[in-house]
């Protein structure tokens, strides 16, 4: 269950369309220039396919390496390791009470709700 939390942490950011940066030194970024005072948008980190192979795909058993989804650095979210526990044995303790359920529609149709910083299913039918 960690690891499937740890993919979807990865695949699922927070923060939306990217978190604005502004640069402070001249520097380069992936072969670009970057001057100071530039305005940048930190995205895509965890979608590197030299880190993470086929990084637009979502597999729940990938040992993923360190990730960007709950901050880094000054901006680093303290109590991650306790919010990851919860994330993961909360679904177990579900799953364990629910384990003959079954979807009835592939996940394709799943609605998402529109509008909202994180990503939130409209609704998750099942069937027992």
């Amino acid at each position: 269950m960690e690891d499937a939390v740890e993919e979807l942490l990865r695949c699922n950011q927070s923060i939306g369309d990217g978190l604005p940066r502004v640069v402070t030194r001249d520097t380069g970024l992936g072969g670009t220039a970057v001057a100071e005072g530039d305005l940048v948008l930190v995205e895509g980190a965890d979608h590197d396919p030299a880190v993470f192979p086929g990084p637009h795909e979502m597999h729940l058993i990938r040992r993923t390496g360190p990730h960007f989804a709950l901050g880094v650095g000054r901006h680093y979210f303290s109590a991650t390791f306790l919010a990851c526990t919860h994330a993961a044995v909360a679904p177990s303790a579900v799953l364990d009470q629910t384990a003959d359920l079954r979807r009835p529609s592939p996940p394709e149709e799943i609605s998402w709700r529109p509008g909202w910083g994180k990503r939130t299913a409209e609704r998750l039918p099942a069937l027992r």
